[in-house]
């Protein structure tokens, strides 16, 4: 199989699941096409410019729905034959979608279908996240699909025979969150009262091409059928169109056809200067602190945490989530407020599809830096959050003088390996035994310890996570704390710039 680090048609390794009954099409004849080629052809530039002028639906005057440009028409590979199909460049009037018309003759018939991509807001991926619906020229919606990273998460399906009517219910809203578009944007699926969504388990198995038979035919793909172009098929090469943009991506980047730019690869971030550097997880750091309409403001929460650590004290915490607020997504706090845990080393804690971090007090007389259980706790957070959030998931904590630490995940993999790790060599008869014996085992390395910062990278730096501090009382100066590589008895603090 091929693989190419083809940018926006790379959805395609996807399509392999999606029907587009958009007109009457017999199921037999599509199912000729992979055995006869002869049944394709290509539409030519003056057939496809005599095609979109008769057909009513864009007449000038009868319906806004779509413009095109002829100028900008390409042809592109089909597998498996001399055949080409014809793509069109296309705009649906007054949204952000990204859209084109492909045509093909189909026994001596043009057929004719919109692909409509919408990107997701919340975060950019090297790969398409997002929206696709699938219209005919009139923009009628027979299916609609939802997108993470090249892979398809959720189908949608027309329930009624009118499109467009915005719904506001709790679930469009739940919908929202992942995608990140407004609750009055028609073009959103999640604001669609006819469209009704399944979520489905996405195969790992993955070409290259999108199947003719698809583009064109009533298989959704999901009964088990064949839905790769690797032999004897008819496929879309996704390689087709817009090869030059890769051309302009600077070092660190992949080129998103999404949104038509480039965007920092997995694991970069742009600086002031537009680089791509390591990102160091400073921005998720400071937005935390901010605020403004993506930062959570989180000073005056710890603020009330600090006047819990007094001698005697338990330990105190607060949950955050992520929720969709004035247009935006932001980490927020729990609306239950900060909660007395049941003792000076345990508070409580929550994760799940929204859950995104934890802030907790270390009280005077115990022990500031994180524990083995923190650090467990880290864990749970990000497997537990949705795919979406992964990259906001936090652990902090609070302790007097106005220290402040948060661990970050860095590799999640290594972090659950080492977590089973520990609790597969542990003594004891059971989960509840085997962690206290680990506890044990970690506060007497901190009591022995003269830097408790350097104890804890030496036992837990190896595990996919990266350790941060702040001793000023507004949180504006994080720092990154790394054991030198040269000698792990010195701690090298890296500023968040």
């Amino acid at each position: 199989m091929k693989k190419r680090k083809i940018n926006f048609i790379k959805l395609g390794i996807l399509l392999f699941g999606i029907s587009l009954f958009l007109f009457n099409c017999e199921k037999g004849e599509l199912n000729q096409v992979n055995k006869n080629t002869s049944l394709l052809k290509t539409v030519s530039k003056k057939e496809s410019a005599s095609f979109l002028t008769q057909n009513k639906t864009l007449a000038k005057g009868y319906n806004s729905y779509l413009t095109y440009d002829i100028s900008k028409i390409s042809f592109e590979n089909i597998t498996n034959s001399e055949s080409k199909l014809t793509v069109i460049p296309a705009k649906v009037e007054g949204s952000s979608l990204y859209s084109r018309i492909l045509l093909l003759k189909i026994n001596d018939t043009i057929k004719s279908v919109v692909y409509n991509m919408y990107p997701n807001l919340i975060q950019e991926t090297p790969y398409f996240s997002g929206q696709v619906t699938l219209t005919n020229l009139n923009g009628k919606v027979k299916k609609a699909f939802r997108y993470l990273n090249g892979v398809m998460m959720n189908v949608y399906t027309l329930k009624q025979n009118n499109f467009y009517n915005r719904s506001t219910t709790d679930a469009s809203a739940e919908c929202r969150m992942f995608c990140g578009h407004d609750s009055s944007d028609q073009y959103c699926i999640c604001n669609t009262q006819e469209l009704e969504g399944f979520e489905i388990t996405a195969s790992n198995n993955t070409s290259d091409y999108v199947p003719i038979a698809i583009l064109y035919g009533e298989d959704d793909g999901t009964s088990g059928s064949s839905n790769t172009c690797e032999v004897n098929c008819n496929g879309w090469d996704d390689g087709g169109g817009n090869n030059d943009n890769l051309q302009n991506c600077g070092e660190n980047e992949v080129y998103n056809q999404a949104t038509n730019k480039c965007i920092c690869k997995a694991g970069f971030i742009k600086n002031s200067s537009g680089d791509c550097i390591k990102d160091i997880n400073c921005v998720r750091l400071k937005r935390l602190v901010k605020n403004d309409s993506i930062g959570s403001n989180i000073v005056p929460m710890v603020n009330q945490l600090r006047n819990k650590l007094g001698i005697g004290n338990k330990e105190w915490s607060i949950a955050y989530k992520n929720k969709w607020i004035n247009g935006t997504r932001k980490n927020v706090p729990d609306e239950n407020g900060i909660q007395e845990g049941p003792s000076d080393t345990r508070s409580h804690f929550t994760s799940g599809n929204i859950w995104v971090g934890q802030m907790h007090t270390h009280p005077q007389g115990t022990i500031s830096i994180f524990s083995w259980l923190d650090i467990r706790a880290l864990k749970t957070l990000h497997t537990d959050s949705h795919d979406n959030f992964n990259d906001e998931v936090f652990v902090m904590s609070v302790t007097p003088n106005n220290l402040t630490y948060t661990i970050r995940v860095d590799n999640i993999q290594t972090l659950i390996s080492k977590i089973q790790n520990d609790m597969d060599n542990a003594n004891g008869n059971n989960d509840d035994e085997k962690i206290k014996s680990i506890m044990k085992e970690m506060t007497e390395d901190y009591r022995k310890s003269s830097n408790l910062e350097q104890t804890f990278l030496d036992l837990y730096g190896s595990y996919g996570i990266s350790l941060y501090k702040t001793t000023d009382a507004n949180l504006n100066n994080w720092k990154q704390l790394e054991l030198d590589t040269n000698d792990n008895q010195i701690v090298n603090e890296t500023p968040c710039n």
